[in-house]
Formats: C-alpha cells, structure tokens, sequence
C-alpha cells in the first residue's frame, strides 16, 4: 500500500482511541510489550505514544516505514481496530498473558504466516489471553448436511 498522510494519522488516531477504550491498563501493557516485540522497537516509549492519548503522541503508521513494515503496522492496526464478529467460520489461536518473549515470538510468526496474514481479522484481548482470530480454510469449513440425501431415508419421513 502507498503512503497517504491523512488516511495513516487517521488510522493511528482510532488505533490510539481503541487502545485507551478497549483495553485495561494491564492488557495495554501487555500489547504494548507485544507491538514493540514484533516491530523490534529499542525504545517502549516509543510504543506507548502510539498507544496512549495525551499531549505528546506519535503515528504508529508514518512515511518513514519500508513497505515491509507498513504492511505490518497496518495489519496490525486493523486487525486491532475491528471489534465486529465475523460472519464465517474461523479460527483463534490464543496466548496467556502476561506475554512473555516466547509468546511474542510464536505470535510474531503467526503474523508472519502467509495464511495469517490473509485472513487475519482480530487482534482482541480478553481477562487473561490475547487471541488471533482469522478465517477458517475453505477446506475446513462446516459441512453442510444434505437431508435429501438417501442415507437419511430412514430417519425423516415426508
């Protein structure tokens, strides 16, 4: 994606608002450790002026990024911002917090999984997990039962 200023502070400003909204102190920390993990952020202030309101804040998708990492970010941030339940099958993949480096790291590969990153829909945080919700593989998906079928003969009666 290229870069468009208003459409990137306009993301990091709702990304900020949902941060503060959503979660509790406790789960803002623990995504705040997670996003500097994945990002490989040296400083966590840095994190939390994407994370926080107040007078001093940054972007969290700037023009300074290479595509790479804006297409991260981005996944991130919209992955986070959604909150609406999807209306297909899917697939959570859940971490206890506190998030500790080894649920950083395993999480940061699913990030990077192609599947993943395709049909990731939520990042979302509960009492005491972080979860990735994403799209159930058409392979997966529920059978449908085809009650015309003659192996249910027997059982429904017309």
């Amino acid at each position: 994606m290229a870069y468009d200023s208003q459409l990137a502070a306009a993301i990091s400003q709702t990304f900020r608002a949902v941060c503060s909204s959503r979660l509790t102190n406790y789960q803002r920390n623990n995504f705040e450790y997670l996003l500097q993990s994945w990002l490989g952020i040296k400083n966590l202030r840095n994190v939390q002026l994407w994370t926080r309101p107040g007078t001093q804040t940054r972007d969290i998708i700037n023009s300074r990024l290479g595509e790479y990492e804006l297409d991260l970010r981005l996944l991130i941030t919209q992955a986070f911002i959604n909150n609406a339940d999807p209306q297909f099958p899917v697939k959570t993949k859940c971490w206890q917090l506190p998030a500790t480096n080894n649920e950083a790291r395993e999480s940061f590969g699913y990030l990077n999984d192609n599947y993943v990153r395709e049909y990731l829909t939520r990042i979302f945080f509960t009492d005491f997990f972080f979860c990735f919700e994403y799209a159930m593989d058409s392979s997966s998906e529920l059978e449908r039962i085809d009650l015309d079928s003659p192996e249910f003969d027997d059982v429904i009666e017309d």
